[in-house]
């Protein structure tokens, strides 16, 4: 039987829980944890990509490890045209982020704020990001593995459908067929969730999320079978995870933290 002692949850705004009234008691991953009786820590950022989901999931598994806790990880991932990039900004430039951090990067047809943020959507390319999505969820399941930690990982997308994409596809056929039939890998939650009312934001409402919840629940137990639930106050939590972020975006007004 699997030992856990808390649940770990990334993704962007679908695992944040937008637009609920109140996520930290209605959305997927708090109802989710509740059922197995377990807490439960959401690094969920609205907006974020899949090198963010990659990236921070690292950071908390390596710096939760001296905690001797056993986490379960949940990853929903995101479009794979987002993007994050490091920028050195410093007070008194004329845009809203004035700290040193990552920073979510827009869409070529959105306003890039500032010349560095357009150098680098002048060379936005999809096959790019499709390549290092693929790269990301095998990197995530060898880290889940070789630390034995158990875990699901789904896309909170569609987008993986879209046509255009077929050359990048070819060129990688082992690594992509790979990260599509992973141990752990299940049905998009996107299309889990589709018939259900959305909000006015455009995500799922609570109607969806406990649909989805059960959803999971169900996956988990295919997967792992039952869990061992082994008490502990010791672990990382949301608030510690973003202790030393200082982008705005992460912690301006969160409801998980």
């Amino acid at each position: 039987m699997t030992e856990i002692t808390h649940l770990v949850t990334n993704g962007c705004s679908f695992t944040y829980c937008q637009g609920l009234d109140n996520p930290k008691e209605q959305g997927w991953p708090a109802l989710v944890a509740k059922q197995l009786g377990v807490p439960v820590v959401n690094l969920a950022l609205k907006g974020c990509g899949n090198d963010s989901i990659h990236r921070r999931t690292y950071e908390y598994v390596y710096e939760n490890l001296p905690t001797g806790s056993k986490p379960l990880v949940i990853i929903a991932c995101s479009q794979y045209w987002r993007q994050e990039q490091w920028f050195n900004l410093f007070p008194g430039t004329k845009v809203p982020f004035t700290l040193n951090d990552y920073r979510l990067i827009a869409m070529p047809h959105d306003s890039p704020k500032g010349h560095a943020e357009k150098n680098l959507l002048d060379h936005w390319n999809d096959e790019n990001f499709y390549r290092k999505t693929v790269l990301h969820k095998l990197s995530l399941v060898n880290l889940f593995k070789s630390m034995n930690i158990p875990y699901i990982m789904s896309d909170y997308s569609s987008d993986y459908k879209l046509n255009g994409l077929e050359e990048a596809r070819a060129k990688l056929p082992n690594m992509v067929n790979s990260s599509k039939f992973i141990e752990g890998n299940t049905m998009s939650f996107a299309e889990v969730t589709y018939r259900s009312p959305k909000l006015a934001c455009g995500h799922d409402g609570v109607e969806a999320q406990v649909i989805l919840s059960e959803f999971i629940l169900h996956e988990l137990d295919r997967v792992h079978g039952k869990f061992k639930i082994l008490p502990t106050d010791t672990y990382r939590t949301t608030k510690d995870a973003f202790s030393n972020v200082h982008e705005i975006i992460r912690i301006q007004n969160s409801d998980w933290i």
